[in-house]
């Protein structure tokens, strides 16, 4: 209780109580566990238990990757054996006009896959990442993240590093940081759908001496704003303008003669 207490006053001190894990040691302890639970353990619990399957194989190929890389060698190959052609027409003064023009779209579609290739990744990791809200990919992107600054993952990124790709420890360390960066990228992902748009606030002032009513409403129903007016017509014509805005109504009347 001491700790907790502590924790109003003390960022520090509730960010480590706040941790899932931590959370839910102090349910138990004030045994209180069978009234309150803490979902977000859970997830710590099914992370931690992915990270040693994670340890335990290495990264996949990529798919899309594989055939995007099989489809520039192939265009690159064409594009080789064209301006070899190229560059014997021009030689023997037989190269037409629109073959210079294919020749520089052939290349800039080559640049276009060459950079595709790029922004995909080479490697996968061994347990997949769901790629919907099935999984609490915040909690599990943290536990991971705490793992990979504690002594085992240093040790592992260390010894990782000097390695080429294939090695034990570049296996292992990759496999995991892939993992993190599959649910970094969905929770953000998840995070950027599930804002809303905060509603403007309108504010809108038409003096009724300077502006008809039917004026008023043409006005503002290009504005987007809904107007509704009383039908009937009488000699003298009271007319009533309504605007909705998200949060108020304005309401505008004014008299006209026919």
């Amino acid at each position: 209780m001491q700790v907790l207490d502590m924790a109003q006053v003390n960022p520090q001190i509730a960010s480590v109580i706040g941790s899932p894990s931590n959370a839910r040691e102090i349910v138990k302890g004030l045994h209180i566990d069978d009234v309150i639970t803490i979902d977000e353990a859970d997830s710590e619990d099914k992370q931690l238990e992915e990270i040693e399957v994670l340890l335990e194989s290495e990264p996949l190929m990529n798919p899309a990757y594989t055939e995007l890389q099989s489809q520039v060698s192939a265009l690159n190959d064409i594009h080789e054996s064209a301006k070899s052609i190229a560059a014997q027409a021009l030689q023997a003064g037989t190269l037409q006009p629109g073959d210079a023009e294919r020749g520089a779209q052939m290349e800039q579609q080559l640049q276009q896959m060459q950079q595709q290739l790029q922004d995909t990744p080479q490697f996968l990791p061994s347990v997949p990442v769901a790629q919907d809200d099935s999984e609490d990919h915040t909690t599990e992107a943290a536990t991971l993240f705490s793992w990979m600054q504690n002594p085992e993952g240093r040790s592992l990124r260390k010894a990782a590093t000097p390695e080429p790709p294939g090695g034990e420890n570049w296996k292992k360390w990759t496999n995991c940081y892939l993992h993190w960066q599959g649910h970094k990228q969905m929770a953000a992902k998840l995070a950027s759908q599930n804002a809303q748009p905060i509603p403007p606030k309108i504010t809108i002032s038409i003096p009724a001496d300077k502006m008809q009513g039917d004026t008023q409403a043409q006005v503002l129903q290009k504005a987007g704003i809904q107007v509704s007016a009383p039908s009937g017509q009488p000699h003298e014509v009271e007319q009533e303008v309504r605007a909705y805005t998200p949060m108020s109504e304005i309401v505008t009347k004014t008299k006209r003669k026919l």
